[in-house]
Order: C-alpha cells, then structure tokens, then sequence
C-alpha cells in the first residue's frame, strides 16, 4: 500500500512563554516568529534549556503560549491540534504490547476505520525502516535504534500532515543515529510532510534540513535563519564536502558570536 501525505504550514508569530512557580518567574522564550512551509525540513539548534522543546509544543499546541499566536495551514489554533505525529526523546514504547501492536496503538485510540487498511500501513512502515520480520517482538528485544524506528513508524502511521520530532537521535550511538538520519530522509522524502526537528547537533541539522533555525540562550530567541542548499536526496558523504563544512562551520561562528560557545578566541562569554 502507497503510504503518503501531504505538509501543512504552521507558524508562531511573536510567541512568549513566562513559567510561573512557587519561586518567582522565568521566561523561557522572548518573542519568537518562526514560519515553516508546507512539505519542509527544519531543525532548530541550540543549547539546553533555550526552550527548544518549549518553541515545538506551543507550535503543535501541546503548550500555551504566554502571548502570541499559533496557526497551522493560516488558521489559529488555541488547543492541541489533533493530526499531527510527535517523536519523543525516548521511544515511549508499551513494553507489553509487541512492535506491530505499539505502531497501531493511534488506531484503537482514535478508533480510525478501515482497521485492515491502517494494519497493512503499520507493515509497510515497518519494512520501510528495515523491522520487517519485527512485528512480534517486544521493546524489550529491540535495539534502542529499533525502538526508536518504531516510534516513527508509530507517529507516521495516520500520515499527519506534521510531524514534530525532539531530540529523537540523543540517546542512540553515532552510528545509529547516522542511520536513524538516513532512514528519516527517506520516509520524509515519500510522505512530504511537514518537519519540525528539535536536535543538540548541528551536523545532524545541517545534513537533514532545508533551512537550521538557531536559538539564542534563555530566555530563547531565534536568532538566524540559515538556507541549506545541499541537493537532494542527502547522503552521509556529504559531511565530507566543502560546502556541509560551511554551513557546520557558520553556524559554530553564530554562537560564538551570540555568546552560545566559546573557543580560545571568545572566552569568557558564557
């Protein structure tokens, strides 16, 4: 079965987020915009405790904003927006349920018919992404990898129109995660979704994305917008060219620049 879908827009216009606690206030964002067109890549980078995290959920509505507004596909939303995937950190597998059972979990949720339709979806992702002959296992006797392709498997299987992913590599070793890179270029290449990617690693930015939106530190606040002009389709070899370096190494010079990392040149700015 063709397994295909079709990106939204979204876009936060002047969005804020002030936490409030016991123990006075933070602000976690300061005023950000950020537009995604429909069927784009886009990571954004930064360091921890920026509001990366915070920037995502606010745009698929899991978080109120303080002030601002949201809108995906030009309208304005005011609550969580139902059809969307979301790739978590960790996998957030059922460890009780098997591969097969854990990928179909939106279906029962959602109670989406034909079931038989969206059963031989889940089979296709699974081979898709290489765990056909997986669909029985359990989490337990998966790699952390597998794992995490099965979240994929999971958050693409209505074919959203969006789909948010946080730090969805960290935890995986580096050749896993050059893999996991690989794997995910070739689904978003045949659903043309939206992608909105949160990652710590601006290699992983720079080879997945259209465009790398840079965050400064808390309070957050983006601070370039960078066009990523490699051709398409991506391979791994292009870490290797002049012009993956550029951009890896202009974006470095940004934080430097902002006071986001230092070097022996800029001590003493963090």
């Amino acid at each position: 079965m063709e397994i295909s879908a079709k990106g939204l827009s979204c876009e936060a216009q002047n969005v804020c987020k002030i936490y409030t606690t016991k123990q006075g206030s933070t602000m976690a964002l300061s005023e950000d915009s950020l537009y995604v067109q429909a069927g784009e890549f886009v990571s954004i980078v930064g360091p921890s405790g920026c509001g990366k995290t915070t920037l995502l959920n606010i745009m698929c509505g899991l978080l109120p904003a303080s002030d601002g507004t949201v809108l995906i596909d030009g309208k304005a939303i005011h609550g969580p927006y139902t059809d969307i995937g979301y790739v978590f950190q960790q996998d957030v597998l059922l460890g009780w349920r098997t591969v097969f059972e854990n990928v179909i979990l939106p279906i029962e949720i959602k109670k989406l018919r034909p079931v038989e339709e969206y059963h031989q979806r889940a089979k296709d992702l699974l081979e898709m992404v290489g765990l056909k002959g997986f669909e029985h296992k359990y989490p337990g006797e998966l790699s952390g990898g597998m794992r995490q392709r099965v979240s994929i498997c999971r958050a693409l299987l209505c074919s959203p129109p969006l789909l948010f992913m946080d730090e969805p590599f960290g935890a995986l070793d580096a050749l896993t995660r050059e893999q996991m890179n690989i794997d995910l270029l070739d689904i978003w290449s045949k659903n043309q979704n939206t992608v909105l990617f949160v990652t710590h690693s601006i290699d992983e930015a720079v080879i997945l994305s259209d465009r790398v939106i840079i965050m400064s530190n808390r309070p957050g606040k983006i601070i370039k917008d960078i066009k990523i002009d490699l051709p398409r389709p991506r391979t791994l070899h292009m870490k290797g060219s002049d012009r993956f370096v550029e951009y890896v190494t202009e974006i470095r010079d940004i934080f430097n620049e902002y006071g986001v990392l230092r070097d022996e040149k800029n001590q003493g700015k963090v």
